[in-house]
């Protein structure tokens, strides 16, 4: 038998240098398109669930109500400004708690007091625990930060209890971050374990949520559709806010936002409530911009307002607009997009 000679293969030609480099010229230009794309993928998908994050909040605050027919106050605290009564406070994100299905957390800072310890125990697990919720996945702000205690927890979000620090724009700049806690003291409506705990009043807090207040629904003569509870923020990059100081002990806690609760709360609501009145992603390193509200995304911030419906607040919306949203019976005249 003869064998056939063995098929002789063919020779392939190679790529030349110009045709190589037109090759990865065009790899580079697809990735320049796609990278785009998937960044306003990933930036659409996170602003989808800041949205459902104000949500669930927005509804925690109906089932709040539902249960003891009135709001959860911005926070519990017994001290009106620098009156020397106890600064240990528990936020309203630390009230809503059984109702954004976080109980074990709420068991451990339920025996809230003037007294309480928030550096120990079940208090202190409280302020160390992330809680995905109150965090939006676009923010550029740590997970954590050695604040007042160590491992504490930061919060993408506050209740707004102003419309009116900031506000009309670049005519009171001398509206600061004090001013959200620094008012006279008004009627008693929570004691808690014999504490009296007055009610923070001045004309400025026109928001819904304030120290110490119980407003029902039925208090929102401007229409819970046109009242801002919730809104967005972050932590201003370079911000030189600095520490307050307790007793010579610097706490550290004026620089960023948090949930729950703390020890010490002097000069510092906003690090859990804020005022719309301030224009929206003002970019401020000053006090008046740690009031303020702001976000990652594109142009605006999420809030949910007093109906449970969330929106997208542009940063262009004016002053008598965020004046509007930001009282709950005020009157005002105004158009919402």
């Amino acid at each position: 038998m003869r064998l056939s000679p063995p098929t002789e293969a063919r020779q392939r030609p190679a790529f030349t240098l110009i045709e190589l480099l037109v090759v990865i010229a065009i790899i580079a230009i697809l990735i320049g398109l796609l990278v785009p794309a998937v960044q306003k993928v990933r930036e659409a998908a996170a602003r989808a669930q800041c949205q459902n994050n104000l949500k669930q909040m927005g509804l925690a605050l109906h089932g709040y109500h539902d249960n003891y027919k009135y709001m959860p106050p911005a926070c519990l605290k017994q001290a009106i400004q620098d009156n020397g009564q106890s600064y240990k406070a528990m936020f309203w994100s630390g009230l809503i708690l059984p109702y954004i299905e976080q109980g074990p957390i709420w068991t451990q800072i339920q025996s809230f007091s003037a007294a309480t310890d928030w550096t120990t125990g079940g208090f202190l697990l409280a302020q160390q625990t992330s809680i995905p919720i109150y965090r939006c996945p676009s923010t550029t702000d740590e997970q954590f930060y050695n604040e007042g205690v160590t491992g504490r927890a930061s919060c993408s979000y506050g209740v707004v209890s102003s419309g009116s620090v900031g506000n009309p724009s670049g005519v009171r700049p001398g509206d600061n971050n004090n001013h959200m806690d620094d008012g006279s003291a008004g009627a008693v409506v929570f004691t808690i374990n014999g504490t009296a705990y007055p009610q923070l009043v001045h004309a400025r807090f026109d928001g819904v949520f304030a120290q110490n207040t119980k407003r029902s629904i039925n208090s929102i003569v401007d229409g819970t559709s046109n009242t801002i509870a919730i809104c967005e923020r972050f932590r201003v990059p370079g911000a030189g806010l600095g520490s307050s100081v307790n007793g010579g002990v610097s706490t550290g806690q004026a620089t960023g936002y948090y949930a729950v609760g703390c020890n010490y709360t002097q000069n510092q609501s906003s690090s859990f409530s804020g005022s719309i009145g301030v224009p929206i992603n003002l970019m401020d390193t000053g006090m008046l911009g740690y009031a303020g509200f702001r976000s990652r995304h594109t142009g605006g911030v999420n809030a949910v307002f007093m109906d449970g419906s969330v929106r997208f607040l542009s940063d262009a919306t004016s002053d008598g607009v965020r004046l509007g949203i930001g009282t709950y019976a005020g009157g005002e005249l105004f158009t919402l997009d």
